[in-house]
């Protein structure tokens, strides 16, 4: 972001950051942090407590030795009760984000289950700064899949973008 300012690429008043799975898991860290820059995120389907997500029988991997030990790899941990996993965890850190945030997820979704971004939505209104939207599917997944729900979600965002950063 710093270097798309300094090159003159983007205005840093309108500069927001969005993505969905571990995007969405990148936003919300990225507005935690005390450099942040952006004013306002888009998380989708986002991981936001990464012990739930490699611990819980509610995700779809956690039965994989492999795949839990490819996570304790790339956190750094032995263990995902180790201090680090909560900082490294956005759900504990709702206290530092001062953005604005839109959230959203498919209720069936078992990659990330939608528990995560519920105690996530709790936990922003709790600090002081509820979610502006929060959108919840029936019948979706990891994504969406329906075109209505796209059409409603991209129509939601859009706004959303406008609210914040104007056209």
């Amino acid at each position: 972001m710093k270097w798309a300012v300094e090159q003159g690429y983007s205005d840093p008043a309108r500069a927001c950051i969005s993505g969905a799975s571990y995007g969405g898991y990148a936003a919300l860290q990225a507005i935690a942090r005390p450099s942040n820059p952006f004013k306002c995120a888009i998380a989708g389907l986002a991981v936001t407590d990464m012990e739930f997500q490699n611990t819980s029988p509610l995700t779809d991997y956690t039965s994989s030795i492999a795949g839990v030990n490819f996570w304790k790899r790339l956190l750094g941990v032995k263990s995902f009760d180790e201090p680090i996993v909560r900082t490294l965890s956005p759900l504990f850190n709702t206290e530092k984000i001062k953005s604005a945030v839109f959230m959203y997820g498919g209720r069936e979704d078992r990659r990330v289950p939608m528990v995560q971004m519920e105690r996530m939505a709790e936990a922003l209104t709790k600090a002081g700064n509820p979610p502006k939207e929060f959108i919840v599917k029936d019948n979706e997944g990891h994504g969406f899949g329906l075109l209505a729900n796209r059409v409603e979600l991209y129509t939601k965002m859009l706004s959303f973008l406008e609210g914040q950063i104007g056209r």
